[in-house]
């Protein structure tokens, strides 16, 4: 039942539905679902709607799996019913508002089990994203009389009218890059930079040489480039060429008809709008086929930074939502000076203060190494002193810092906003050149459990690490105690001192180590907020976020901390053999060829996780780390440091500067969710929000065709749903839930309901895409002949290869573990166990059998569902 309502200058729309309940079939709940989402998209964009009734769904309170739908103040456990709800509203920009406001249980419940006499929430009143700040409270009713065994709910809404739109201050022009594809663009620029220097009266003085670069690259720029103009869609900047003609012949063709409407004036126009519209698909096609293909190719070559910003860039622009800051004693700043001097006083006290560590400790941790002069080469360091510090407006080494929001946390706190450094070009190249001779220096010192910012490593290395880590301590029944530290703005509080003193001590040479401290020492920084740069201030500490110099500097302070705290061996004991079968166990027993390891912390970065078998080894893990976090001038932030415990009888109780630390179950590690009972709802939740976002741009989207309608979602979709998918030791009732959502979206894809009475067979084979068993089966065995051909000595091929000593595994059946779920890969694409190994460490040769192997295991896979189906006919046909 639906109801419109007319407000001010938009129109209220409710609706009011009942859903079905959990034991009616799922082609029942199929039809009741697409008849409420075809009224959802009736439903105009700019229209307040809001969804009442009795779902039968309990949405449980899981926020951080279903971000923008549910609020931290959920309660209970999701079913099946619950899922659905939150993909459809994850399809559609829809929230819970319930679950984003704090109150007692009483306040939320709403049916009471007439058996179990639990309480629980059925009933839901949602509204979209957009309104949620409209929504001064939801709450449910109990003693309201309303002749029902389920309890009223209420939700307050403040509706306002639609403001009205303020235009910014234009900002400063600026060339149109995306001219520079055009070769003779580029040729012509090239000579006007050319023509331009030439023109230049020689100077001696480095500030004015540079200034006359500066003038010449720019104003030639603009002359050969032209001026940025407003920015189309995406894919129409990058076709502008093809695409721009055609409009200016269509408006032509238009203005002539109108003048005078004759029917060679008629056939001119529709042509016209023809081309227009065909050279719109082809550009669309092309577009979402070249960012498909980039994503793809950076998925498969693991890097993960340029498949995110592929997918970013696919899910469109997002609107910047910006709010009033607070000032230090908490109160709202409205005007537009107050809040950039807020920002210049923020990052004045985080940066102006020099951060100070303990040179003592320093000299404790790593011996004086002699200086490797090699890496002085052809650059003096009284000529890098001489030439910066000539440039009076220091712009190799200052920066404009401006702010990024979270995505968590109050917009009106300056704490929940990250300042990136935007440095001067010529910085960057001196940076990039700096940076080999650098990395030769990290690579003595930074430890084997450090994967961050390393060649041929990744996140998935130490996810991969910590899964297996669990899954040998819940096979050999020991337990596994793992706190994960936050840093407080740890590339922020970098004691500049304690970092020069660090490198010099490993033998940076005094020419490199001028140049790094150059373009540290004495940096002034300004902020830019909403198109307005403030007054310069002093940077006295941490190293630069932006700079590609960072991440390897705060490699090789951290690492040296980690020495300074741990001194000796500890942590998690391994009896690891490489040689001799993956499936063999008594590959082990051979004492002289087995190794011990030492597993004690995994790294990403500033991401760090210590690991422990009791609760008082690892409590001398974090007093020991805290003492040393302390004498280098990093700080820990409590509030975000948590415990989980895995195969443990009662909740740890740890400390770190004398606070309890919080135990959770499950915790988001660097980006996978781990658990303690091995859920995969966090990658539902995700994927689905996703899918709803790419909804409008690609799946309702009818100029694109359906082969690139797919290839977009198993790019982007299925990328987000299967991270950390290569490690999973999945369940097969967990591979029947991803199935079930796989085909829900491929359903989504095609346009087609329950009613066309479909099977899952068809689906896949109209899409060419495999089922969901076969896509893990293959990521999981490409990752492991990937952890094959890795040198012995890396952690996630260590842990993998071993176990834990003295702790004989318990009689009785033990739980599915990895190595008996990639035997049963093996098996399902026929590959042979014997010699797997050997095939694996061919990568080619790996990645043909692994196409052979999912097409047969698809096949099986297609059979069983046609035998299943067949059954089920036979049954109905007896009664």
């Amino acid at each position: 039942m639906t109801a419109k309502l007319q407000l001010y200058n938009f129109q209220f729309k409710i609706i009011s539905c009942y859903a079905l309940t959990l034991c009616l079939s799922s082609k029942e709940k199929d039809s009741f679902y697409a008849v409420l989402e075809a009224l959802i998209k009736d439903t105009s964009a700019g229209d307040c709607m809001v969804l009442l009734g009795d779902f039968n769904a309990w949405t449980g309170f899981n926020y951080t799996a279903w971000e923008d739908v549910l609020g931290p103040h959920g309660i209970g456990k999701m079913n099946e019913n619950g899922q659905r709800l939150l993909e459809l509203c994850a399809r559609h920009n829809i929230c819970i508002p319930s679950s984003f406001f704090n109150g007692s249980e009483r306040a939320k419940v709403t049916w009471k089990h007439p058996r179990s006499g639990h309480w629980h929430q059925p009933d839901h009143i949602l509204v979209r994203q957009s309104a949620l700040p409209q929504v001064t409270n939801c709450r449910s009713l109990l003693s309201a009389d309303c002749d029902s065994d389920h309890a009223l709910v209420r939700c307050r809404l403040r509706v306002k009218k639609k403001g009205m739109h303020h235009a910014k201050p234009p900002p400063p022009p600026r060339p149109d890059l995306s001219n520079l594809a055009d070769m003779d663009r580029r040729v012509q620029l090239q000579s006007n930079i050319s023509q331009g220097l030439a023109e230049k009266t020689p100077s001696h003085d480095p500030t004015e040489c540079w200034e006359s670069l500066k003038h010449v690259i720019r104003s030639s720029a603009m002359k050969s480039l032209g001026k940025q103009v407003r920015k189309q869609p995406d894919w129409f900047r990058h076709s502008a060429d093809v695409l721009l003609p055609a409009i200016a012949s269509k408006r032509s063709t238009r203005l002539a008809f109108l003048n005078k409407p004759s029917p060679r004036n008629r056939a001119s126009y529709q042509s016209a709008k023809a081309e227009v519209q065909r050279c719109t698909r082809q550009t669309l096609h092309r577009y979402w086929l070249n960012l498909s293909e980039r994503i793809c190719r950076c998925s498969d070559a693991g890097n993960l930074h340029g498949m995110y910003r592929g997918i970013k860039e696919a899910l469109g622009p997002v609107p910047k939502k910006t709010a009033p800051l607070r000032a230090s004693d908490g109160t709202l700043l409205t005007d537009m000076q107050a809040q950039l001097d807020r920002w210049v006083e923020h990052y004045s006290s985080l940066y102006g203060t020099p951060v100070n560590a303990n040179l003592t400790a320093i000299a404790m941790a790593i011996p004086q190494l002699p200086a490797k002069l090699e890496l002085d080469r052809e650059i003096t360091a009284i000529e890098v002193k001489q030439a910066i510090g000539a440039l009076q407006n220091d712009e190799l080494r200052d920066a404009s810092i401006t702010t990024l929001y979270k995505n968590k946390g109050d917009r009106h706190d300056c704490n929940s906003y990250r300042g990136i450094s935007l440095l001067s070009t010529v910085g960057k190249v001196l940076a990039h050149v700096i940076l080999p001779r650098l990395r030769c220096l990290a690579d003595q010192i930074l430890p084997e459990s450090q994967a961050g910012f390393r060649p041929n490593r990744s996140t998935l290395d130490m996810i991969f690490s910590f899964r297996q880590l669990q899954e040998k301590c819940v096979e050999q029944r020991r337990p596994l105690y793992t706190v994960f530290v936050d840093l407080t703005k740890a590339f922020d509080y970098v004691s500049r001192t304690g970092l020069f003193a660090v490198l010099e001590r490993l033998g940076c040479p005094p020419t490199l180590l001028a140049i790094i401290g150059a373009l540290h020492d004495g940096m002034q920084a300004a902020v830019q907020y909403d198109r307005s740069v403030s007054h310069g201030f002093s940077v006295n500490c941490g190293v630069k976020q932006g700079c590609v110099l960072s991440p390897t500097l705060f490699g090789i302070y951290f690492s040296v901390l980690l020495r300074s705290a741990f001194p000796t061996s500890s942590g998690i004991m391994l009896h690891t053999r490489s040689t001799g079968g993956l499936f063999n166990l008594s590959r082990l027993r051979a004492g002289t060829k087995v190794s011990k390891v030492m597993v004690r912390e995994l790294l990403y970065a500033d991401d760090a996780a210590f690991v422990a078998h009791s609760q008082e080894d690892l409590q001398q893990l974090c007093d020991a780390f805290a003492r040393s976090c302390q004498d280098f001038g990093m700080k820990i932030s409590i509030r975000k440091t948590v415990v989980l415990g895995t195969n443990i009888q009662e909740s740890p109780v740890i400390t770190l500067q004398e606070t309890s630390l919080q135990t959770v179950t499950k915790f988001t590690y660097l980006g996978s969710t781990v658990t303690s009972n091995n859920s995969l709802e966090e990658e539902l939740g995700k994927a689905a929000t996703i899918f709803g976002r790419l909804r409008k741009r690609v799946s309702d989207n009818n100029r694109l065709p359906l082969p690139l309608k797919i290839k977009v979602y198993e790019t982007c979709i299925l990328s987000i749903l299967l991270y950390g998918s290569k490690g999973w030791t999945a369940y097969r009732r967990q591979e029947r839930r991803l199935n079930a959502f796989h085909l829900r979206c491929l359903r989504s894809i095609l346009g087609l309901t329950w009613r066309d009475r479909v099977p899952n067979t068809e689906i896949l084979w109209r899409t060419e895409c495999l089922d969901m068993r076969t896509l893990l089966q293959k990521r999981r065995l490409r990752w492991i002949g990937h952890v094959i051909r890795m040198d012995d000595a890396c952690l996630p091929k260590y842990i993998l290869f071993g176990e834990l000593p003295n702790a004989p595994r318990p009689v009785g059946r033990p739980k599915l573990r990895y190595k008996d779920v990639v035997k049963r890969d093996l098996q399902s694409f026929s590959i042979n166990l014997t010699d797997w190994e050997s095939v694996a460490a061919n990568r080619l040769g790996l990645r043909s059998v692994l196409h052979q192997g999912s097409s047969l295991a698809h096949q099986t896979y297609m059979e069983e569902c046609n035998a299943r189906r067949t059954t089920r006919h036979r049954c109905a046909d007896r009664r």
